[in-house]
């Protein structure tokens, strides 16, 4: 695949929320907007001002779930304290809002705008109107709709520069010492210039420039999806600017900007220049949010870059410490940005479309690649989980299990105030003797929240035995092997615009096969199937679509056919679109539309069980015998 051809898919925009403009967690006293009273002091406002804090770092850090409960949290808390449609619901409103647009909530989203747009306009304070545009704006991008969103988006960038001084936008950047090796003084394209104005930067307006620099980037993702890369890169160069000569050029405002410089350049067939940028973003958000997804998933853009340019041995060593952060934060990922690495898994031996036992493809490398692919659980999947995951707190009966719940939630949040100092710090390489000794302080007591943390982590896991089934994780091809009957195979499937993989598991070995064309051919003929198998007449059944039901087995199934003879029980993780097909109906050779009774269906091979992921299928194989129904029950499932 060329690098010109290839395009970043349009992710979910991490807001740099409440007065960050997308980049620092300011002190809780800074969310404050209202004038200063007795009440600013009393609990209620701590509070309110620790929680949008929480939230923010935990849109930071790619807590989706997390920032929306304590959006929530903090908007109930303004409301008792002020009443309905007061002004001061605004800022929480908002931050709701788009929190609600990240997770793909986009009615509820609009709502909540719509809500916060009467309260802004109740308002005095005029960067509420632009931090409202600026969310708006960053919603419609959400929703693919990159010229609406340029639109909105410009607005405002008009309601920021209102606010901000001139000579913000002018100054020439005084030279003094980098703070650390991410400070602009550092070289290269962005913030490549020669130091920054310290002294003279008026930290009241910092949460202005802040948002215009956060503004100025999107605008640059928005035009380059309207296919304008060097009106992009203009708009990111501007940015960057703007950063430099206000003294904020830290790890944390670079890394969105090194990387949507790095896409923008690969858009415009710069390879060279990408890999200069992602690279940048790649080390500025290990910086910034170490061990968070947005880290992980800033090293999965690197690893696509550089195996777009050949050098995927450096590819692979990336995805790996992608694919580790991942599963220690038991977060997933989108299929077209695993997609790159599980190429690269695939191309750390000989391999062909149809797997071998005398194939150079070792089996380490093939589990490796089975666990990164469970990372990338489709649409469905992903959301099926999240509502399990909410139905773990409805059903936390045992309080031990609250309790350990709170523990570690504290701990997340000690170990997130911990990278902050570290990152407002720097590399103890460049800090005199006694902040040295501070960071390297810090990062001990980082390591000592990260051990309690995993801790408190496996204890819930150990007070809840459906824990693993309720959260997004993955198992190891190990302990699908413990867990498989014999004559039994598990098939697992990966999906991405363009590629796809099949898994099969079976006596302890993995076969590895190649799904030619990805989602783009796969989901067609899921539609045909369907339509050949749901009732939409009063007339009885719609022909069955012979041709696209054996078609879907060659493309799926097909190539595992070896793999998968003999074996008496298979158990399908399918992904996407194969989620809505009933495997069962499959055809594995040619058939007859007048004879179908005697038709090659897969199910007169073996029985077959459909589960969501690799492991919903251990989960429930450990649960079961654990628990007896009363009453007799039989159901039929919907397809």
């Amino acid at each position: 695949m060329s690098v010109s051809s290839w395009r970043l898919p349009l992710l979910p925009l991490l807001a740099c929320l409440p007065l960050l403009g997308g980049c620092e967690v300011p002190a809780p006293s800074a969310y404050w907007s209202g004038p200063a009273t007795t009440d600013q002091a009393d609990g209620l406002a701590k509070q309110y001002q620790t929680l949008m804090a929480q939230g923010t770092r935990a849109n930071l850090a790619g807590r989706s779930t997390e920032a929306k409960a304590r959006f929530r949290e903090a908007l109930e808390l303004q409301r008792k304290r002020f009443g309905a449609n007061r002004p001061q619901l605004a800022q929480a409103t908002m931050s709701l809002a788009l929190q609600l647009s990240i997770e793909g909530q986009y009615p509820e989203a609009d709502s909540r705008f719509a809500e916060a747009g009467g309260l802004v306009a109740a308002s005095r304070d005029p960067s509420l109107n632009a931090r409202l545009l600026h969310y708006r704006g960053m919603h419609l991008l959400n929703q693919n709709k990159p010229a609406e969103g340029d639109v909105m988006l410009g607005q405002a960038q008009k309601a920021w520069l209102a606010i901000i001084p001139p000579d913000a936008l002018t100054r020439e950047p005084v030279t003094r010492t980098p703070r650390n090796r991410f400070d602009v003084n550092i070289g290269g394209r962005i913030g490549s210039v020669s130091g920054i104005l310290a002294p003279n930067a008026d930290p009241a307006f910092q949460p202005a420039l802040l948002g215009l620099i956060e503004v100025l980037r999107n605008r640059a993702i928005a035009l380059r999806e309207l296919n304008r890369p060097d009106e992009a890169e203009t708009l990111t160069q501007s940015a960057a600017r703007i950063a430099a000569s206000n003294d904020l050029g830290r790890a944390s405002v670079y890394a969105r900007l090194f990387r949507t410089a790095g896409v923008t350049s690969s858009a415009r067939s710069l390879p060279a220049r990408a890999m200069e940028d992602l690279g940048r973003s790649d080390d500025a958000f290990s910086q910034a949010l170490p061990g968070t997804k947005p880290a992980a998933e800033a090293a999965l853009i690197r690893a696509g870059e550089l195996i777009r340019s050949g050098r995927t041995s450096d590819a692979l060593s990336v995805c790996r410490r992608a694919v580790a952060t991942f599963v220690a934060i038991s977060e997933g990922t989108s299929p077209d940005l695993m997609a790159p690495c599980l190429e690269a898994y695939a191309a750390s031996g000989t391999f062909s479309g149809t797997f071998s036992g005398t194939s150079g493809f070792g089996p380490d490398a093939r589990a490796s690649m089975f666990l990164a692919a469970q990372l990338a659980q489709g649409t469905i999947t992903s959301h099926q989980i999240a509502q399990a995951s909410a139905a773990l707190a409805e059903n936390a009966r045992d309080p031990r299990v609250g309790d350990a719940l709170r523990r570690r939630g504290a701990w997340q949040r000690e170990l997130d105030k911990l990278y902050r100092a570290i990152d407002t710090i720097g590399p103890a390489a460049d800090l005199s003797e006694r902040a040295a000794d501070e960071s390297a302080a810090l990062r001990t007591r980082a390591e000592q929240a990260q051990d309690a943390l995993a801790k408190t982590d496996a204890e819930v896991r150990t007070l809840s035995p459906n824990y693993g089934q309720l959260v997004q994780d993955v198992v190891p091809a190990s302990t699908i092997f413990a867990t498989l009957r014999p004559d039994e195979a598990f098939v697992a499937m990966f999906l991405s615009k363009n590629t796809g993989w099949t898994f099969v598991l079976r006596n302890r070995e993995i076969g590895v096969f190649r799904i030619e064309g990805g989602a783009a051919a796969i989901n067609p003929l899921v539609r045909a199937v369907r339509a050949g198998i749901e009732q939409v007449t009063a007339g009885g059944p719609p022909p069955f679509d012979i041709d696209a039901t054996r078609r879907l087995y060659d493309l799926t199934l097909g190539p595992a056919a070896g793999a998968i003879a003999g074996a008496r029980s298979l158990v399908i993780a399918p992904t996407g679109s194969l989620l809505s097909v009933p495997f069962e109906l499959l055809l594995t050779g040619p058939a007859d539309p007048g004879k179908l009774a005697a038709a090659p269906f897969l199910v007169k091979q073996a029985t077959i069980t459909h589960v969501p992921a690799a492991t919903n299928f251990v989960s429930l194989r450990r649960v079961a015998g654990t628990s007896a129904a009363t009453k007799q029950w039989f159901g039929f499932g919907d397809f």
